[in-house]
C-alpha cells in the first residue's frame, strides 16, 4: 500500500527530517515522503525533526495496513421459475464485513451466506455484494438472477372424436410469457 505522509511540524527555523517506517526499509529524509508497505500489519512510523540548534522532537503513530479484500460469491440456482429460492455462498477473502443488495427492493442483508426468495416472475435482478476490511479496503461483485413463469400445458386434438383407424393431429396450445418452450 502506498501511503503519503505530510509534515505538520511547527517551527520558524529550517528543519531536518527523518522518517522511520518500521518495515526494514531505509529511513526517508524528505519533509513529506511517500512509502510503500509490502505486507499487512501495524507499523509504528516515527518522524524525527531537528533544527539548526540541535533541538529535536519525535512522534510515533501506528499505521495499520490491512489486506486487500476480494469479493466473490456463488448463487444457486441463478435462474428458474418464480418463486425462486436462491442460496448465496460468500467465497470472498480477507474481509470482516459483508452487505448484500438483492436487487429487488427488499432490505439489505449482512448475513454471510443468505437465502433469498424472488417472488416476481419474468424478471432480472442484479445482486450486489460489498465486502470490506475494517471499513477500509472494499470490493464489490454483482451477479444477475433471472426468474421466469411456469408455462401452462395445453393442446387441441383434431379431430377430437373419430372412428379408427384415423389420423389425428395434435396442435400445441400451451402458454408461456417467456418462450421458447421445450417439448418432451
Amino acid at each position: 500500500s502506498l501511503l503519503s505522509f505530510s509534515d505538520s511540524s511547527q517551527a520558524s527555523l529550517p528543519l531536518t527530517y527523518e522518517w522511520q517506517f518500521a518495515d526494514g526499509s531505509a529511513p526517508s529524509v524528505l519533509p513529506s515522503p511517500n512509502h510503500v508497505f509490502a505486507a499487512t500489519g501495524n507499523y509504528p512510523v516515527t518522524q524525527i525533526v531537528s533544527n539548526s540548534f540541535g533541538c529535536m522532537d519525535s512522534l510515533t503513530q501506528v499505521v495499520p495496513i490491512y489486506p486487500q479484500t476480494q469479493a466473490d460469491f456463488v448463487a444457486q440456482p441463478n435462474r428458474g421459475c418464480a418463486p425462486l429460492t436462491v442460496q448465496f455462498s460468500n467465497q470472498s477473502t480477507d474481509y470482516s464485513n459483508v452487505i448484500w443488495d438483492f436487487g429487488d427492493g427488499s432490505p439489505a442483508s449482512v448475513i454471510d451466506n443468505p437465502t433469498h426468495i424472488y417472488p416476481f416472475p419474468d424478471s432480472s435482478f442484479v445482486v450486489q455484494m460489498i465486502v470490506d476490511t475494517a471499513g477500509v479496503c472494499a470490493d464489490t461483485m454483482t451477479l444477475t438472477i433471472e426468474t421466469g413463469s411456469n408455462p401452462t400445458a395445453d393442446f387441441i386434438v383434431q379431430p377430437y372424436d373419430s372412428c379408427g383407424p384415423t389420423r389425428v393431429q395434435f396442435v400445441d396450445a400451451s402458454a408461456t410469457t417467456n418462450p421458447p418452450l421445450a417439448y418432451f
